[in-house]
């Protein structure tokens, strides 16, 4: 009876501690959310959810959109200008305000800079020195780096004269007797030959200013009465003042020179002398001309010299004109 008291009272303990353990399993486990049908799915098709922290961390940048900016600074046809010291190409149209970049940014307009002056030009930029304002072939420059640009240019363009023409001078001292008892010829100069040939407008200002001349001799001249000289000075008027308008002066409204605001852009060149040798710098300083550039010079001296002596028949005809008028050439009562 005891035996049978004690066996009854091990199997309810056992069975008392395996109930409270299966209480515990129940209690830990988690129901799913009957709302969310997603979370009950997710359970049964055995997915783990994923949590919020996890969901509100940003997915690592890849390397492809590096990749895309590269490849399109390499393009060319669709960025096809360079910007100075930089990787970037960027593109835009004429009338377009901003220009955009190969990485997505984007620039004010860049100036077109012009080595002429067109009708149509554009004023010195303003832009900050840190931002691309102007493009000369293919590339963008700051303004720092443009001046930068021109500088070397210049320089360039400065040696590549002075080779040249110390290869003009090695050819003359070879070929020419100039300077053969002084040394050789160090220097020359050259003249254009058009110049000493004076044209019929040239000649015809030179009598402009000899028939000027004469009525200064006439103003001054005693002799003469003033009404024949007033009616000089108004018969005459054309000739004594050529270049004034007919109806007076006319103001002109804004800049004489419209190129007065472009910006030149230097490129590199060799800067040829141009026209025949004039003169000859010799080693010792002495300096020879040459026999054309002395014959041209004395043409142009003799033939000056003829245009500034001749008044103009039409000058002289109308002081005649106006002498018989006003009763010639007589001394004033006054």
């Amino acid at each position: 009876m005891n035996i049978r008291k004690c066996w009854k009272n091990v199997m309810l303990a056992t069975a008392a501690i395996l109930w409270a353990g299966c209480g515990e399993d129940k209690g830990n486990a988690v129901s799913p959310d009957t709302n969310n049908p997603e979370s009950s799915a997710s359970i049964e098709s055995g997915d783990e959810p994923s949590s919020s922290s996890e969901e509100a961390l940003p997915e690592p940048e890849s390397s492809s959109s590096y990749q895309s900016v590269e490849e399109a600074c390499k393009d060319t046809e669709t960025f096809n200008l360079a910007v100075e010291n930089s990787d970037l190409r960027c593109a835009g149209g004429k009338m377009d305000t901003l220009y955009t970049c190969c990485d997505g940014s984007q620039i004010p307009s860049p100036k077109k800079i012009y080595t002429n002056c067109p009708s149509s030009y554009f004023e010195t930029p303003t832009d900050p020195d840190t931002l691309p304002s102007h493009w000369v072939d293919d590339t963008l420059y700051t303004k720092k780096g443009l001046n930068e640009r021109n500088s070397r240019v210049v320089a360039e363009s400065a040696r590549l004269s002075k080779e040249y023409e110390a290869g003009i001078i090695d050819s003359l001292n070879k070929t020419t007797t100039y300077c053969d008892d002084h040394g050789g010829i160090k220097s020359r100069d050259t003249y254009n030959k058009d110049y000493y040939a004076i044209s019929e407008s040239e000649c015809e200002k030179l009598s402009n200013q000899a028939s000027e001349d004469l009525y200064n001799e006439i103003e001054k001249d005693p002799t003469i009465l003033d009404i024949v000289k007033s009616c000089i000075k108004d018969e005459l008027h054309y000739i004594l003042n050529p270049e004034q308008p007919l109806y007076g002066i006319v103001s002109i409204v804004g800049p004489m020179n419209q190129c007065s605001g472009a910006t030149t852009i230097s490129y590199p060149e060799t800067i040829e002398k141009s026209g025949k040798n004039a003169k000859f710098v010799c080693v010792d300083g002495t300096v020879e001309e040459t026999e054309e550039y002395a014959a041209d010079v004395k043409a142009r001296d003799e033939k000056e010299a003829q245009c500034r002596s001749t008044v103009r028949e039409e000058f002289l005809e109308g002081i005649e004109r106006c002498k018989e008028v006003y009763g010639g050439n007589q001394a004033s009562d006054n």
